[in-house]
């Protein structure tokens, strides 16, 4: 059941309606920017409703797109609810009273992408905070040891909170996995991570800086290079896509191996949207210590139109990357995606 306090929590009155659209099975979507009170007050932006195939209302209310939204007033009914809108249009005023099945609304704060590095801001800790309580013995889930290069392992130790529900279906209330980086039996670095599905990077590389590298995840989006000979270290997760202002993280690239070229100074990596076919993914990596993390998709260049499906890096050459196109070997050059990198600068 929708909770409708979502929308009353909310000052709608003033919003303009920036689109209008139906979905395949009926349901009914409206696109609108809140007026900058509201955005003061909530640090909410942009939001959008959905009206699970409403009785009485066959496409969207005419002319609606640029119109300003005065009123939304939503109450439950047996089966559904009864929603009536009120719009503002350049030629006077137009009502909507439809009843429909169920009701989705969602809040966001910006549009497109965001880089903003969520790592190390008041929000992550507190959402690290409210889940270190699992670091303990009793719910200490799984311990696995990983061999590196030179000597060095990473052990982990994944704590976890859940809920049976069924014999397939268990609810994670908090999830944390402690890792330890070790060299001869001593611990070198630890560090924290939320996100205990991702197998380790098993390699080190060497930058054109001199120093070498460790690559690990702290979660599920976003990368960090540890210098083992110094203990410096950059933790970067990307705020991500828009989505809900309640979640933390938005979606963004699943990175899920890593190929740097010290010749060129970018990085490939290997990896994917969730649920989506694999990438790969390139970006200039001048100092891992403080990176650009725009990214420059080589599905985007090789098949802009998405008939393929995977992309899987094969080597870098002298002056391109090598990669397969369902199977299919593809030369990229290096060229091309410096001049891409470039324009994402400017953006």
């Amino acid at each position: 059941m929708f909770d409708i306090n979502i929308i009353r929590q909310h000052s709608f009155c003033g919003s303009t309606i920036t689109d209008a659209e139906v979905w395949s099975g009926g349901n009914i979507v409206l696109h609108g920017e809140f007026p900058a009170e509201e955005t003061e007050r909530s640090g909410c932006r942009f939001f959008y409703i959905r009206f699970g195939k409403p009785e009485q209302l066959k496409e969207p209310p005419r002319e609606i797109t640029g119109s300003v939204l005065t009123a939304v007033e939503i109450s439950e009914r047996e089966g559904g609810y009864s929603v009536r809108l009120a719009f503002k249009l350049q030629s006077g005023t137009l009502n909507a009273d439809f009843y429909c099945g169920d009701v989705y609304c969602t809040m966001y704060r910006y549009k497109g992408m965001s880089y903003r590095n969520l790592y190390g801001t008041e929000e992550y800790d507190r959402y690290i905070g409210e889940m270190k309580y699992v670091l303990d013995e009793k719910h200490l889930a799984e311990r696995e040891s990983c061999e590196l290069p030179d000597g060095y392992t990473l052990e982990t130790e994944t704590y976890s909170d859940a809920e049976k529900r069924s014999r397939n279906y268990s609810v994670v209330r908090a999830q944390l996995t402690k890792c330890a980086l070790k060299r001869s039996g001593e611990t070198v670095y630890e560090y924290l991570s939320a996100y205990d599905h991702l197998r380790p990077f098993t390699e080190f590389f060497v930058h054109k800086n001199g120093h070498r590298y460790y690559p690990f995840h702290i979660d599920l989006y976003g990368i960090s290079y540890l210098e083992l000979d110094t203990l410096r270290v950059n933790n970067y997760i990307p705020e991500g896509r828009k989505h809900d202002y309640t979640r933390l993280f938005g979606e963004s690239f699943i990175v899920t191996e890593l190929h740097y070229d010290i010749n060129s100074g970018l990085v490939a990596y290997g990896g994917c949207y969730w649920a989506s076919t694999f990438d790969v993914m390139v970006g200039e990596l001048a100092d891992p210590m403080d990176f650009d993390p725009r990214l420059v998709s080589l599905h985007e260049i090789i098949d802009p139109d998405y008939e393929l499906d995977d992309i899987d890096f094969v080597n870098w050459g002298s002056d391109t990357i090598e990669v397969k196109a369902d199977g299919k070997p593809v030369s990229v050059g290096i060229s091309e995606i410096t001049e891409r990198l470039r324009k994402a600068e400017q953006q």
